[in-house]
């Protein structure tokens, strides 16, 4: 049998109570807060922050009108009250000044980037229009991107519990035919979103929290794992595309002609790696395998200061040092190898803890090159 949710309805609460004299003062302030949170919805928020500015004259309304209401609801709720005849409590009071503070700088940042935009399309009007590459490839980023905001909105408001086969931006993005500066602007676009939530996840900051407390933990998670699947997705992207870049002749003639047999996995989805060009591999002095069969994590060490180079499909040139170890958790492990510098790739593989099998140097079909050290 189905469990019925209760329903609470949240009385009004007398706003005059919260006052300094009120020996109940604070008691009060979480009885408002409480019918806040519950009862008023974000585009009532927003307004009550617009209008607390317009009644304080160290704040511009016009100005802080600019955001979005996502940006401004959390102020909106302690703005209400105000707005209401409620004093806040001195350091509830404190908080919304230093917010209000911090909408004054993002909405003057906004309004510069519109006053901006709404200039360029004014020259635009004038001279007609004339789209850069970088405007192209970011409306080709927003359409998709639309896409992706229908896919985390269902996420977010438990529409969808969880984050379904269909939700592949990989897919979505190679059958667009996404290139590196496509992949870059989409990853622009949700970076920042990433960061929001990941930080009201953590629940370092209140305020945060209290303007996502509507939204369970489960669905923020599961935002948060779409949000980085689509990140991941644009590196791959990015990767891929150079890889596949034409090696310029007139500059390196005969690394084109030594690379032309080899043979690599461009990409491998399930464990969310994708090979860079084999052509760095020539005059290299470290360079890192991960074959997609055998699971194994691979460095080859060049012998010498000319650096490996490949015959046939084979790299020659490197030193009896050279070895491989097989990860029990490729996905998670090769994530934390692909974010490493050159200073934590030195101890990696030690790290592992699994018998060291020496390197043949044979390139094919399941080897993906993760990365080239010069």
């Amino acid at each position: 049998m189905a469990k019925i949710k209760k329903q609470y309805i949240v009385s009004v609460p007398d706003y005059t109570l919260m006052n300094v004299e009120n020996p109940n003062h604070r008691r009060e302030f979480h009885r408002a807060m409480h019918y806040v949170q519950h009862e008023l919805m974000p585009k009532q928020l927003s307004k009550a922050t617009v209008l607390y500015a317009k009644n304080h004259e160290d704040y511009d309304h016009k100005l802080i009108n600019v955001l979005s209401d996502c940006w401004v609801a959390v102020a909106g709720k302690y703005a209400h009250m105000v707005n209401q005849g409620g004093v806040l409590p001195e350091d509830i009071q404190a908080g919304l000044d230093r917010h209000m503070d911090e909408l004054t700088i993002r909405a003057t940042a906004v309004k510069a980037e519109k006053d901006a935009i709404a200039k360029v399309d004014e020259t635009k009007k004038n001279s007609g229009p004339v789209l850069t590459v970088q405007d192209r490839m970011r409306m080709q980023a927003e359409e998709l991107g639309a896409v992706f905001d229908s896919w985390l909105d269902d996420l977010m408001i438990g529409k969808v519990k969880s984050v379904t086969k269909e939700m592949d931006p990989g897919k979505h993005m190679t059958l667009a035919n996404f290139k590196a500066g496509q992949a870059r602007w989409v990853r622009s676009f949700y970076e920042p979103e990433l960061e929001l939530v990941q930080e009201v996840i953590a629940g370092k900051d209140k305020q945060l929290v209290e303007g996502y407390n509507n939204v369970a933990k489960s669905s923020l998670l599961r935002v948060a794992r779409l949000l980085d699947k689509i990140i991941t997705a644009t590196t791959m992207i990015e990767t891929v595309s150079k890889a596949q870049r034409k090696t310029r002749k007139k500059k390196a003639p005969s690394t084109a002609k030594l690379v032309a047999n080899v043979k690599y996995c461009a990409r491998h989805d399930e464990a969310g790696v994708a090979s860079v060009s084999p052509a760095g591999i020539i005059g290299a002095q470290e360079v890192w395998v991960y074959n997609t069969k055998t699971r194994k994590l691979g460095r080859y060490l060049a012998q010498d200061s000319a650096g490996l180079t490949i015959k046939g499909t084979t790299i020659k040139d490197f030193s009896g040092s050279s070895v491989a170890k097989n990860l029990r958790k490729p996905k998670a492990q090769l994530k934390d190898f692909m974010s490493s510098g050159k200073v934590k790739l030195r101890k990696f593989l030690d790290e592992i803890k699994a018998v060291d099998v020496k390197m043949n140097g044979r390139l094919n079909k399941d080897v993906v090159i993760l990365k080239v050290v010069k």
